[in-house]
């Protein structure tokens, strides 16, 4: 499995596996699996609409509920200990429904 951090790192990961000396090698080009996480939304999951990548993680950055929590502390207000903020996978089967959300 390769995981793909950003854009950057995937093409250059992409490159190296096209090459004869590490994809060709006979079936070890359809046993590398690529799952990216933090690629920009709208490039991750055009790659796994490709076909390019297996699998591509989305994650919401938190601002909008830090700021929230943030209001309600200075406001005096009780806030939870522990807030869980939704993921979503994109896979080949689930891509075009919008991919899957979890841990929420």
């Amino acid at each position: 499995m390769t995981f793909i951090s950003n854009v950057d790192p995937f093409v250059e990961t992409l490159s190296s596996v096209e090459s004869p000396s590490v994809a060709v090698a006979p079936g070890r080009a359809d046993r590398i699996m690529f799952v990216g996480i933090d690629v920009l939304p709208h490039e991750g999951v055009m790659y796994v609409k490709r076909g390019i990548m297996d699998a591509t993680f989305q994650y919401p950055t938190g601002v909008v509920e830090a700021i929230e929590i943030a209001l309600k502390i200075l406001n005096g207000e009780e806030v939870p200990k522990e807030i869980t903020l939704g993921s979503r996978v994109f896979t080949e089967d689930n891509v075009e429904k919008g991919g899957e959300v979890i841990g929420k």
